[in-house]
């Protein structure tokens, strides 16, 4: 999302202070996972990416299904036209929402937090809510991104392909490893006060006195 030029329209149309807010979660998703105590027998598919389709998006999961024999699911709009359902190794889904989300998101070892090329996005709600809700995510580099999880980023962030392809090899071989990383992705989020209540209350407070 190109906030800059975003700020620009807003002063435009006579906004006199403008304050950011960022991707959140609730703070009941925040504190207690919805995979918490799910076993890794819970796990159905290696890879995956919840979110609408795009041709960017589905050109990269039709090549990593390519080169990679391993499971993979899609789920959201659009994905059910896509070439990925000639695909042996991919399940195409639906959209799922609510806790029918959070569950998919459970039984995916690793999920893709792809950014939109259409929107231009820096982050998307999947950057919070994967982590929060106590699963792991791998994740487009940009700035935003490597200040976030700074600690852990040589195991979360891809630039390219190639990347991500090194990447999910090396994660799918330790699952020890994978789930220190579950925790570690999960207090990037909480360190970063990504709740509704930690973002929005601050404003409310100046507001109000």
């Amino acid at each position: 999302m190109e906030i800059k030029q975003d700020l620009e329209k807003y002063k435009l149309y006579g906004a006199k202070e403008i304050r950011l807010i960022r991707n959140a979660v609730s703070n009941h998703n925040l504190i207690k996972s919805f995979s918490e105590y799910k076993s890794h027998n819970n796990y159905i598919y290696d890879v995956g990416f919840i979110g609408r389709w795009e041709f960017n998006r589905e050109k990269l999961i039709c090549d990593l299904a390519s080169k990679l024999k391993i499971s993979f699911v899609v789920a959201g709009p659009g994905w059910e036209r896509s070439r990925l359902n000639s695909k042996s190794n991919v399940k195409v889904l639906k959209a799922v929402w609510g806790d029918d989300y959070f569950g998919l998101l459970s039984q995916i070892k690793i999920n893709l937090g792809l950014l939109s090329k259409i929107a231009k996005d820096n982050e998307t709600t999947r950057l919070v809510e994967i982590p929060a809700s106590g699963n792991f995510m791998v994740t487009e580099y940009n700035e935003n991104n490597e200040i976030l999880f700074k600690n852990i980023k040589d195991f979360c962030l891809f630039r390219n392909e190639n990347d991500l392809i090194v990447l999910i090899t090396k994660l799918l071989k330790d699952y020890d490893f994978l789930n220190y990383l579950k925790k570690k992705q999960k207090e990037c989020i909480i360190k970063a006060k990504m709740s509704w209540k930690d973002q929005l209350v601050p404003i409310l407070e100046d507001y109000l006195n």
